[in-house]
Order: C-alpha cells, then structure tokens, then sequence
C-alpha cells in the first residue's frame, strides 16, 4: 500500500516482492509524528510522538494471508467503538496486533517526501508551476 501524497526519490524501495509483511520506516531519535516502537526488526507498538523510534513511512508491504486477514479484520473493527474514525492500518498494528507479524524496512530521510500544499508538489514537480 502507498500514500498518495509520497514522492519516492529511492526507485529501489518499490519491489516486485517482499517476502514479509513490512513497513517503511525512518530512525529517529525523537518525533512529535506517527511512530513505531521495534523488537529488533519487529514492530512491536504504534504511537503519535516518540523516542529512538522508526518516523511512519506510508508504504507497506503485505503477504497476502495478512492481506486477506487484514480485509476480514477491518470489516470487524468499523464496528468497535471510535472504529470508523480510525486509520485502516490501525487495525492490524492496534486492534489485532497479536495476530500479524509486521516487520519495520529501515529506508532514509531523503528516500521518500511527503508533499503536504500544492506548493510543495510545484517544488517537486515542474509541470505544475505556471499553475496558481
């Protein structure tokens, strides 16, 4: 899965195969952002905000068992409470943690930009600048 709004500057971070399921993710010593606490390589806890942890990078990579368990879980989770409200990752890195093995893929800070304004994307992208 990838987020619409990631301008990936690392071709290489874009694979036929991965052969967990995995995040992308960036070491940090603090971020006030999305994060992921690890066990070695495994993503063992989410949060907004934290320390020595892995900055959330919006492109994964799922097996297709924890795609298919993933399905049939967020069809359970729209109906917890607040479950319409949540993220859709949330629900297998939250809700049932317990039943995904989700590893973290280490990439850089300059792999991936998240464009944020129209401006940014005219930053990135010249075709965009004559527009207003």
């Amino acid at each position: 899965m990838l987020d619409a709004d990631l301008w990936i500057q690392n071709k290489q971070l874009i694979s036929k195969y991965q052969f967990s399921t995995n995040y992308l993710g960036v070491y940090t010593k603090y971020t006030d952002d999305w994060c992921f606490k690890t066990e070695v390589d495994l993503i063992t806890d989410i949060s907004i905000g934290g320390e020595n942890c892995y900055k959330w990078i919006g492109l994964s990579y799922w097996k297709d068992k924890d795609g298919e368990m993933l399905s049939y879980h967020i069809s359970q989770a729209i109906h917890f409470p607040g479950g319409k409200e949540r993220f859709w990752d949330q629900v297998a890195l939250e809700y049932f943690k317990k039943e995904y093995k989700i590893y973290i893929r280490e990439c850089n800070d300059d792999d991936i930009v998240e464009i944020d304004s129209f401006s940014e994307l005219k930053e990135m992208d010249s075709t965009y600048e004559n527009y207003v």
